[in-house]
């Protein structure tokens, strides 16, 4: 046999041994999502409501798959509404939530630049900054749930809850929906912030969130 011939047959040998590989998570968690019929509930389209075509954006890897296996309420209203209550969600066994996990976090967004914000939670006086627009200018907390210095939840709750905004969201999706929250959701009842704060301002708002633990 010819070494060109050779080499084709272990190419393709392992190639399909790739693609069938328990491993390849991609498509074992493609395959879950359809099987399991979460398109039932969530979009992967663009600017439509409940939509994961941005989840790899938007969520951190390990949260989202921890959260998968062991799914706990974002929001303190039914789905759909603003009635006080919450609309449970189905729990995936581990391996299907490490599948499912990773095939998500391909689904990401142009507009979400990476690198904005700096890594890890703000410090000092970017900390200040951060905590004084959360609190001051904005009082996010008036439509979200947040943990008080005494370690208490409290605030609002026609918004998500941001009590562990740390290590659900990745600071870049932040910025860039703050900047424009419509194209991420088209029926938010969230403002505009590229007109209430500057480039910096929610840069340091963002990085002030990751220290919500």
């Amino acid at each position: 046999m010819k070494i060109s011939k050779v080499l084709s047959v272990v190419v393709a040998v392992g190639v399909g041994a790739v693609l069938a590989a328990p491993g390849n998570l991609f498509a074992d968690g493609k395959a879950t999502f359809a099987a399991k019929k979460c398109g039932s509930c969530h979009s992967l389209a663009a600017a439509k409501a409940s939509n994961l075509s941005y989840a790899g954006s938007k969520y951190q890897a390990a949260w989202l798959e921890a959260w998968l296996a062991k799914p706990t309420p974002i929001r303190q209203v039914k789905w759909g509404t603003l009635d006080k209550g919450t609309t449970s969600h189905a729990a995936l066994s581990a391996a299907e939530a490490k599948d499912v996990a990773a095939y998500l976090a391909t689904l990401t967004d142009a507009k979400v630049a990476k690198g904005v914000v700096p890594a890890g939670a703000a410090k000092g006086a970017t900390r200040v900054r951060g905590k004084l627009l959360f609190e001051k200018k904005q009082g996010c907390y008036g439509c979200h749930h947040v943990k008080n210095s005494s370690g208490k939840v409290t605030g609002g709750f026609s918004g998500p809850s941001l009590v562990d905004a740390g290590d659900r969201l990745q600071a870049d999706w932040i910025v860039a929906y703050l900047k424009n929250p419509e194209h991420f959701f088209p029926e938010t009842m969230s403002p505009n912030y590229s007109k209430r704060f500057n480039e910096k301002e929610m840069e340091n708002l963002a990085q002030y969130m990751m220290g919500f633990k």
